[in-house]
């Protein structure tokens, strides 16, 4: 059994699909929820300075998308044809869509806009 370690804040955001896909498929991980002081002196430490990471048999893997695709693929869940395989990434994409939009969202400080 692989060692699966994800480390993300205690919140629904870029690590979600991660968690999402590990839980449909099943699979027994530590879902390393860190605060966003512990995040200060983990920062540097990261190869770009950012999270979520998944730790995967020793390997350290970054950048949200690319870890949900990595977890797609490994579970059988990103299609069995190319065709599947564009609906998987498709599904990706529109969420990664939705949480920028909900980042604007947030970021912006125009009422109207926001309603």
């Amino acid at each position: 059994m692989s060692e699966i370690k994800l480390t993300y804040f205690d919140v629904k955001a870029r690590a979600e699909t991660a968690r999402l896909i590990l839980a449909h498929a099943g699979v027994r991980y530590t879902d390393q929820r860190i605060t966003f002081e512990q995040f200060g002196s983990v920062k540097p430490k990261l190869p770009y300075g950012q999270l979520p990471t998944l730790k995967y048999d020793g390997e350290l893997l970054c950048q949200s998308m690319a870890i949900a695709r990595f977890l797609a693929n490994e579970f059988g869940l990103a299609g069995k044809n190319n065709a599947e395989s564009a609906q998987a990434d498709e599904i990706v994409d529109a969420v990664n869509d939705m949480f920028n939009g909900r980042v604007a969202l947030r970021k912006e400080t125009d009422e109207e806009k926001k309603s």
